[in-house]
């Protein structure tokens, strides 16, 4: 019946810390959707000053808007043309994250089903059953199974956010790896061996298409991932690459521009998303540092906890 009672007592630890955590996620997604609509409506609001009509902006068309002469546009309300550009792939990118943003938060709405005080009610009145069952113990050894319980309920909950953080972090690598390959496949770019597309090429707009739907949802997998790994990041080190990821997809479209304006040389692009992997895999190489810890600490604890338990 003991362990019945102290597996209650994990389970409960487990449920509340996710629930601390999913709440949370939900307040730094609810910021980060209110800042992504702050830059929509900001860029909506330049592209109307430049007499760009939004409805006719669709990825389909991007390499269309980056070959075209944006000269003229240049004269209204002093937007230069690399400014135009980026301003259009904002609003589209912008557009495209708030609608699965919100479904992100909608799966992790779904996915908090339990509340606070119910949970800590429940927990309490196990720990009760359990100090009855352990009476013969002693007060001292008492405690110690209580807080060894205790603990080891918080390092399982633990060691469920750290595999989420982990997945999180694994499913923006693969994306980043795949958007990497398909900057290499332009091989009309930089020191590619092909001739320059026709501005309406379809083979060249379905290739920058491809990239741009590539570059949103990387874009939201990074900010969960940030948002998952926040409590495991304690070290200077491991901040700084945290803040290599922030802000993926305008720091990605402006280099991409950049490159535009360079001869159109895709290398500081490139090398953006290649700094992102890299600072992905030292991070989910920390993350995974910490999980073995935190198992090897709950194996310790199990091994104290069974030998207390055994005196019963």
């Amino acid at each position: 019946m003991l362990n019945v009672y102290q597996n209650e007592v994990f389970e409960t630890r487990k449920a509340f810390r996710r629930v601390v955590h999913h709440d949370r996620l939900l307040q730094e997604c609810n910021k980060n959707l209110k800042k992504e609509l702050a830059q929509v409506r900001k860029a909506a609001t330049s592209l109307r000053r430049a007499s760009i009509d939004t409805e006719a902006l669709h990825p389909g068309r991007l390499w269309t808007l980056m070959y075209e002469d944006l000269g003229k546009l240049a004269l209204k309300r002093r937007l230069n043309r690399q400014k135009v550009l980026f301003v259009q792939l904002n609003w589209m990118a912008g557009n495209a994250v708030l609608e699965e943003s919100t479904r992100y938060m909608e799966r992790i709405k779904g996915g908090s089903r339990y509340r606070r005080r119910s949970i800590q009610n429940r927990e309490e009145k196990v720990k009760k059953l359990m100090e009855q069952e352990t009476v013969a113990l002693g007060e001292q050894a008492q405690i110690r199974l209580m807080h060894f319980t205790s603990k080891m309920g918080d390092c399982k909950g633990q060691l469920l956010t750290l595999a989420e953080a982990i997945a999180l972090g694994v499913e923006a690598k693969s994306k980043l790896h795949e958007l990497s390959l398909a900057l290499k496949g332009l091989r009309f770019w930089g020191n590619g061996d092909q001739e320059l597309p026709e501005p309406h090429d379809v083979e060249a707009n379905m290739a920058f298409e491809h990239i741009f739907q590539l570059v949103v949802p990387t874009h939201i997998l990074l900010c969960g991932f940030r948002n998952e790994a926040f409590d495991f990041i304690n070290t200077r080190d491991f901040e700084l690459h945290m803040e290599a990821l922030k802000d993926f997809k305008d720091s990605f479209f402006n280099a991409l521009l950049s490159d535009w304006v360079e001869q159109r040389k895709v290398r500081m692009c490139s090398f953006g998303v290649q700094k992102n992997i890299e600072a992905l895999d030292l991070l989910l190489q920390g993350l995974r540092t910490k999980k073995k810890r935190t198992e090897e600490e709950l194996e310790i604890l199990h091994e104290e906890s069974r030998a207390i338990m055994a005196a019963c």
